[in-house]
Formats: structure tokens, C-alpha cells, sequence
């Protein structure tokens, strides 16, 4: 076919259309455009234009005008690209929509026959353990192995849906693999040997367990030998496990009727049956080989045949050991899809009829599948019966029929109505019914106060974890999927009744607590509430269960305690605030946590005489501080006065006798006026928030050598020995003042716990990344028993050497918290043979404020 001509490049003059030009890169605005057309390769026409402007200052020449059609090529480009990305993009999502349609009409498949199949395997189970007569009893199990086998063929379907939909659950464990492998060949031995065969089962110890899905492996081993005996008339099947080069092979040899050559190739394919084939049968849906290829596919493995025609087959599957090419997700993991294990019974089932008169060689009906004795039942009570399938409603009603009071009805309005006249201890409803299905009849039963509490069993032939999952969330009490056995229904029955008893009595429980509570469901929906929250929230009981909180408590619910509770469910973490209910006008504490069901539960209790006492205590600790503030500041005046009289006079020409009096006097008064500052300084630290500091740019060592020579006329006895370690930089910003009150507290406290005579010594160093300052003194070491409450407020130590050093206790007190103000840390290291240091350490750069209270 003709391409399609390519539509013009078209000049155009822009002259006078430039009046918003910026002036970039030239004065000159453009006097011409290119109007240039995206046609990609094979479209009838452009799809877009492209309008590029022409340089005023160079001449529109063959090369430039060449430029433009390159320009237009490479936009045209990245158009074609972008649509021949949408279309894929289509097509892909059409592929997903086929793909969604094929697992739902698998899904759909084992829906529809999961109920026949309940309700043909249960009774036959039953029948088969009473049944007294040989010839009955043989036409029951003819029904039985079909029933089997139909339900081999919907597990089957059900794994290939789950395959193709990307959510087959494998669960790998390590196994014995020789002993499982042995054991399920040994199965067949009865079946083989009956038809003159010969079973060789070579599985000898492997070296090491192999990670396998145990339910995988067995129905790749049931398949292959199965396979193997449907086409074996003499000689022998052997069953073989080999470990090899990292691996284990398994291998399924038979004497068979082999395979051409050109069908071997297909063997594999989903459906394909080898057309000619002599067999025991021609019955087969021929899914088995290509459901063994899967599952071989999910534990990373191969699977290989050869065969020979006339001669037989051999399939061999090789594992790879260990755990490096599982995902590491499935290692040990929990099922949550409905299984479909099928035991060796299906299988043999399957075969025996493959038999031409051989006698029924499966395994004995088992008595615990049989029907249930009423008398043992450990429960009794009321069960409510929803189902429109008149059979399945028979059945189950005489399966619960003597340790239950059953009430049967064919759909969920009929239910509904029941259960709002006569509620009863429990109600087993099937999903799909008419007039109001199963989780119609839910959502109506949890909205109803009279009929909330009921649990609810939800019964389906629609298996799956999603189904399952669906309806959980939507409140069932549990989710039973056919089909079923007698005796675990009635084990479900019983249990949803004893755990909803247990709730109930569990609720009795906590209508003793003083603290309200309750539980939201995921839709925020009361679930339950105690005694405690309808005197708290003056609602009933009747009037809160199965509704919305948000709709309930419109006006008392805060923006903060809605982002609370909402984190809480959403992030499945404890929360926990107070706030002031502007509805109940009270102070309330509250504290939420999530709950394995999806919802949370929420405890609340009144404290709002606890937030009165605290506003008192705040308000006494506000006047103390007001207080201390005001005695400090008229007992520094007086101080002040005496310190500097006292220094006038020693600045003057007094006689010596005279000079010592007024020493004493100004040390009486400077230690004074430290005595109030501690006091101030504690008050601050108790009362407001910390000790306030005010980092200023300063040399470490010259701040603390500052501090020493003061603290040298201070003790005039004591000798004060000054070292810098090193030469480390010790700029850096820190409160001077404060730093001051640090060396005057420690080297304070060192001469009173000092040997009188012995030297006191102060030390200082820098490094990269901050300070420190070592007060050392010489002296019986600091008490065991006084080490924890070192840095306590009003602790003073009794084994102090100058009883005249009169001392409140704040010193260490305050001079931790003035370290801690600075970000840094402080530490003492006591012994008997090296006397008491005190170790401060700063980082370069504190911040300003307050420290820690």
C-alpha cells in the first residue's frame, strides 16, 4: 500500500508578534517561524505541530532549513514512541483483563462445584461407616472415588488459577525427602503389585534435608506415579532419588507404552493428551503433567522426559539444595489460601478404576469424618440457618440437629427477621442467597443493637484467601469454606459459641472497671462498649453499638484526638494523649491500642481533678519561685553592701588588727551571697525550667585560670595548683559566668572533704571536639552510700574535713545542671590510695537556653 505524503514544513512570518520578546540571547526578535508538522510513519495525516522560531541574525539557508526537518524528525520520533507506548501499555492492560477473566472463571468453576461436592462427600463418608450391606456398600464408594476424583480435578483447576494470578502460596520447609518420597510410592505398592507390576522405590538417605513445599511435592510425586501406572501393562515402575552436583533428582521410570517422538515435545502443555495413546484409560483431563511442570517451576526446579516408544518413560525432576534460589519470604511461611492437598486416597481412587475387576484396594473410610455423635457435643444452643440451596440447608441442619436448636430459612431477609424476633447464640449463613445475601445479612445483623453481638459463620463454596479475607473484615465471626467435614463444622459451630460467650463474660468483666472502654471495628464502629463508658458518655449500650464514632461524637471529638486515633489505626501503634472534652466538659486520659481483628480498643477515665490539683501545684510552685526570687534579691542588696564596705576598708589604711576582722567579714559575706545565688540558681533549676546559660565566644583556659586566681584569696590557706594539659585550642562558646560558678562549687566542695595542707588541683584540656576540667582533691574517698544521691539537692556528705566550710548542699547540685545546660556530661572517680576528681566535659558549641530540669 502507498505511504501516505508527508504534510510541508510551512514558513511563517512572525514580524510585529513579538511584543513579549525578553530580549535573550538577542536584541533582535524573530521575523520568521518554522511551522513544522509531527506526522509519524504511517499516519494519514500530522497529529501535531511544532512552531520553532528562526534566528534573526542568520540566514534561513539549506543547512538551517535542514536543522528544522532533523528538529521535526526527532519530535515526530519521540511522539511515535510515546504512542506505541500507550498502545502497549493498552494492549498490556487488555492482556490483564483476560488474564483477571481466566482466574475468575477458574474461581467461578471451583464455586460452583465446591457446593455439589459438600453435599455428595459429607453424607457419603457417613453412609459408608453404616452402611451393612456389601452391595451398598460398594456402590457408595463407586460414588465416593468419583466424588473424589471431582474434587482432585477442582483443586487442581484451583492451583493453576492461583498460578497463572501470580498468588500460589508455597510454604518451603526442610524435609526428609527420601522418607516422604518412599512413603508415597509405598501407596501404590498394593494397587501395582494387583496388577502384576513391580515397584522399585530407591530413595536412600540423602545427605541433608531439602527445602521443598511439602503439599507441592507430594502432588508432583502422586501425578508422576499415577502417570506412570495409567500406561504401565508390564514390567515395572521404579521410583528413584539421587543427590547430584548440588541437587536432587527425582525419577519416575516406567515399562510403559512410551511416547513418539513428536509428541514428547507437548507433553507439558495444559490439556494436550497424546492422541492414540494405549492406556488403562482414555478418561483424563490431561492437566496433571502441566500442573507438575508448575509446581516443579515454584521451588526453582526443571523437569525433563525421554522416552522410548514400546519401551516406556522416564521423568526426571532435579531440586537445587538449599535456600539461595527460594524467595526468602516463603521460607517457613504461614498459609492463608484454602488448601488443596489431596491425599494418595484421590489418587488410588483414581486408579483403582483403571483396574478391570480388581477389588477396591483404597484405604479404610475414615471414623473421624463420620458423622458426629450429638451426645459428645460439648456445647448447646441456638443456631439460626440461612441457605436457599434446600439440600445444603437439610444437610447442615441434621448435621447440628440434637446439641443445637436449629432454625432453617432460604434467604437472608428470612434470616434477618428471625434473628431481630428470636436472636440467637449464633448464625450460620450462606454467601450467596436471594433476596439478601450473606453479607447483607451481616451488615444488617452488626447495625442492629439487639442482634450485634451475635457471631456470625459465613459459609461458601468460594474458597481463597481473598474471599476469606472479605469476610472477616466485614465482621464475620468465621469464614468456613465448602466443602466441609461433619465434624469440623460442628467444631466451628462450637467454638464461635464459646468465644462469644467469652466475650460476653469478658464484657461483665470490664463493666467493673472504673476506666471506660470500648473497641472500634476498621469502619469505626462501636464493637463494644463497657458500663464505665455510658456513665462517662451518658449514651446506652443499645444506643452506641454499630455506630460510626465520628457520626456519634460529632462535637466532642477534637482534631488531635482524630489524628490520634486515626494513627493509631493506621499505623497498628499504642497512642496515648489527655485533652478536654468539650461535651462532657472534662479532662480525659486516653489511651488507644490496635487489635488483631483490624479495629482498636480505646481505654478513657476521667482526670479532672487530677488537672485541677496539677493547676494548683503550678501555681504554688509559681508562687515559691516568686517568692525565692524576691527573699534572694533583698538579701543580696544588704550582701552587696557589706562585701563592697568590706573592700573599701581594705583598700584603706587600717591597722593590722583591724585588717583581719574585715577579712573575715567580707569571706562571711561573699560565701553568703554564693549561699543565695545557689538557692536562686535551685529554684530556677526545680521550678523554672532549668538553669539558664548565655554562650559567649571565650578561652577556656584563660576563663578557668580567671577562676582559680579568685579562688586563691578566697582560700588563702589551701594551695591551688593550675595545669593545662597539652596545647589544645581551647576557643569556643560558653557561659563565662557560669563556668566560674563550676570551679568555685568544686574546688568549694574539694576543700571541705580534703586533708587540710594537701594540694587541690585543677586541670584543664582541649581536643577536637570540646573541653574538660578536672578538680582533684586529696581525701578519704566519697562513701559507697553516697554515690547514687551525689548530684541530689540538700545531700551533704558527713565525712567532710572542714566543719567551719558551712554548705546548703546545692553545690554539685547545681553544678550539674549547669553542664547539662552546656550539652555536656560530668564524672567522678573516688578511691582511698588516689583521692576524689571530679571530671566535667563540654562540647565546643552550647546552645543557648535553659537545662534540664
Amino acid at each position: 500500500r502507498a505511504r501516505p505524503p508527508r504534510a510541508p514544513i510551512v514558513e511563517l512570518d512572525v514580524a510585529g508578534q513579538s511584543a513579549a520578546w525578553d530580549g535573550s540571547p538577542y536584541p533582535e526578535p524573530p521575523r520568521t517561524a518554522m511551522l513544522i508538522p509531527l506526522q509519524p510513519a504511517g499516519a494519514a495525516a500530522p497529529v501535531a505541530a511544532l512552531i520553532a522560531g528562526v534566528s534573526a541574525r542568520r540566514a534561513l539557508d539549506p543547512a538551517y532549513r535542514a536543522f528544522y526537518e532533523s528538529l521535526g524528525s526527532v519530535v515526530t520520533g519521540a511522539i511515535a514512541n510515546v504512542r506505541a507506548y500507550l498502545v502497549e501499555q493498552e494492549r498490556a492492560a487488555a492482556l490483564a483483563e483476560i488474564n483477571r477473566a481466566k482466574t475468575a472463571f477458574f474461581s467461578n468453576v471451583s464455586h460452583e462445584f465446591r457446593t455439589p461436592l459438600t453435599l455428595l462427600l459429607g453424607p457419603l463418608d457417613h453412609l459408608l461407616a453404616t452402611a451393612s450391606r456389601a452391595d451398598q456398600r460398594d456402590e457408595l464408594a463407586l460414588v465416593q472415588r468419583n466424588g473424589q476424583r471431582l474434587l482432585k480435578l477442582v483443586n487442581s483447576l484451583l492451583d493453576f488459577s492461583r498460578i497463572e494470578a501470580g498468588r500460589a502460596q508455597a510454604s518451603f520447609e526442610p524435609v526428609d525427602l527420601a522418607t516422604l518420597t518412599a512413603d508415597l510410592a509405598s501407596t501404590f505398592r498394593s494397587l501395582i503389585e494387583k496388577a502384576g507390576l513391580a515397584l522399585v522405590v530407591d530413595c536412600p538417605p540423602l545427605p541433608a534435608p531439602v527445602w521443598v513445599d511439602r503439599e507441592m511435592f507430594e502432588k508432583i510425586v502422586l501425578n508422576l506415579i499415577s502417570n506412570a501406572f495409567k500406561f504401565t501393562f508390564a514390567g515395572e515402575i521404579r521410583v528413584a532419588l539421587r543427590a547430584r552436583d548440588g541437587a536432587v533428582e527425582l525419577s519416575v521410570r516406567d515399562t510403559g507404552t512410551g511416547i513418539p517422538a513428536h509428541e514428547l515435545a507437548r507433553i507439558f502443555e495444559r490439556f494436550h493428551r497424546v492422541q492414540g495413546a494405549r492406556g488403562r484409560s482414555y478418561e483424563g483431563s490431561g492437566i496433571g503433567l502441566a500442573l507438575v511442570q508448575e509446581l516443579v517451576k515454584q521451588h526453582g526446579g526443571q523437569i525433563r522426559a525421554t522416552s522410548q516408544l514400546g519401551e516406556g518413560t522416564t521423568f526426571t525432576v532435579a531440586l537445587r539444595a538449599g535456600t539461595a534460589h527460594l524467595p526468602p519470604e516463603q521460607l517457613r511461611a504461614e498459609r492463608t489460601l484454602a488448601s488443596t492437598r489431596a491425599d494418595a486416597g484421590a489418587y488410588l481412587s483414581e486408579a483403582e478404576q483403571w483396574l478391570a475387576g480388581a477389588p477396591s484396594v483404597g484405604p479404610p473410610v475414615d471414623a473421624a469424618r463420620a458423622m458426629p455423635d450429638p451426645a459428645r457435643a460439648r456445647v448447646t444452643g441456638r443456631v439460626l440457618l440461612a441457605d436457599d440451596n434446600a439440600d445444603m440447608r437439610a444437610y447442615v441442619a441434621r448435621l447440628l440437629d440434637g446439641p443445637f436448636v436449629v432454625e432453617a430459612v432460604g434467604d437472608g431477609q428470612a434470616a434477618l427477621d428471625a434473628a431481630r424476633a428470636r436472636p440467637p447464640d449464633l448464625v450460620l449463613s450462606d454467601v450467596m442467597m436471594p433476596v439478601l445475601d450473606g453479607f447483607g445479612l451481616l451488615a444488617q445483623l452488626k447495625a442492629d443493637p439487639r442482634t450485634a453481638q451475635v457471631p456470625v459463620i459465613l459459609l461458601s463454596a468460594r474458597a481463597g484467601e481473598e474471599a476469606t479475607i472479605e469476610g472477616l473484615r466485614a465482621g464475620a465471626s468465621d469464614y468456613l469454606v465448602k466443602p466441609f467435614h461433619a465434624r469440623e463444622l460442628i467444631a466451628r459451630v462450637e467454638g464461635t459459641i464459646l468465644i462469644a460467650r467469652a466475650q460476653a463474660r469478658l464484657t461483665a468483666v470490664l463493666d467493673t472497671m472504673s476506666d471506660g472502654f470500648c473497641v472500634l471495628d476498621r469502619e469505626w464502629r462501636f464493637v463494644a462498649v463497657n458500663a464505665s463508658f455510658q456513665r462517662l458518655t451518658q449514651r446506652a449500650r443499645a444506643d452506641v453499638l454499630g455506630r460510626d464514632l465520628w457520626a456519634l461524637f460529632p462535637a466532642g471529638v477534637a482534631a488531635h484526638r482524630r489524628r490520634e486515633l486515626e494513627r493509631c489505626m493506621a499505623a497498628r501503634t499504642a497512642v496515648q494523649f489527655q485533652e478536654r472534652d468539650p461535651t462532657l466538659d472534662r479532662w480525659l486520659d486516653v489511651q488507644a491500642y490496635p487489635v488483631p481483628e483490624g479495629g482498636i480498643a480505646v481505654f478513657f477515665r476521667d482526670v479532672t481533678s487530677d488537672k485541677h490539683a496539677e493547676l494548683v501545684l503550678r501555681r504554688d510552685a509559681e508562687f515559691q519561685q516568686q517568692l525565692v526570687g524576691i527573699v534572694s534579691h533583698d538579701l543580696r542588696n544588704p550582701l552587696n553592701t557589706i562585701v563592697l564596705a568590706a573592700s573599701v576598708l581594705l583598700h584603706s589604711e587600717i591597722d593590722e588588727r583591724a585588717r583581719r576582722p574585715v577579712l573575715r567579714l567580707q569571706a562571711a559575706a561573699e560565701r553568703a551571697t554564693r549561699l543565695v545565688r545557689d538557692l536562686l540558681d535551685f529554684t530556677q533549676a526545680q521550678l523554672g525550667g532549668g538553669i539558664p546559660v548565655v554562650p559567649a565566644p571565650l578561652d577556656f583556659h584563660a576563663c578557668i585560670a580567671q577562676a582559680v586566681d579568685e579562688l586563691r584569696a578566697a582560700f588563702p590557706d589551701r594551695e591551688l595548683r593550675l595545669a593545662a594539659d597539652g596545647a589544645g585550642d581551647g576557643r569556643g562558646a560558653w557561659d563565662a559566668d557560669r563556668l566560674a560558678q563550676v570551679v568555685q562549687n568544686l574546688v568549694s566542695n574539694a576543700v571541705k572533704y580534703s586533708t587540710p595542707g594537701t594540694p587541690i588541683t585543677v586541670r584543664t584540656a582541649a581536643d577536637v571536639r570540646g573541653v574538660s576540667l578536672v578538680v582533684h582533691n586529696q581525701g578519704a574517698p566519697i562513701p559507697e552510700r553516697d554515690r547514687p544521691n551525689l548530684f541530689a539537692p540538700m545531700r551533704r556528705g558527713a565525712h567532710g574535713v572542714d566543719r567551719n566550710a558551712g554548705s546548703v548542699g546545692l553545690g554539685l547540685f547545681i553544678v550539674d545542671h549547669i553542664v547539662r545546660a552546656h550539652h555536656g556530661t560530668i564524672a567522678v572517680r573516688s578511691t582511698a590510695d588516689d583521692g576524689t576528681a571530679f571530671t566535667v566535659w563540654l562540647p565546643r558549641a552550647a546552645p543557648a537556653g535553659r537545662g534540664a530540669a
